[in-house]
């Protein structure tokens, strides 16, 4: 994993001055108060792309679903419940 973090982390940073957006996770659409269907997304491949993305420079934004991992630091990351918000 850190040859791999060493060779993202180039310079110069070749998507530099692009915007990117990532959606990552799941949705829970809900079918009444209780109850609502949702898939099993853990956001992990999403998260990463991301941080892959702003490593190489790119200005990148992470729509997430309901997720248990923590959003990268080096992106903006808003956070939706259903995939209509997303």
């Amino acid at each position: 994993v850190a040859a791999i973090e060493a060779l993202l982390d180039i310079s110069p940073k070749p998507l530099a001055g692009r915007k990117i957006i990532v959606t990552s996770g799941p949705t829970h659409e809900p079918i009444d108060p209780v109850r609502y269907i949702a898939n099993r997304s853990s956001g992990k491949q999403g998260h990463a792309i991301a941080a892959a993305l702003a490593r190489l420079g790119a200005d990148v934004r992470l729509v997430s679903g309901p997720v248990g991992i923590a959003d990268p630091a080096e992106v903006t990351t808003l956070h939706v419940e259903t995939a209509n918000e997303m």
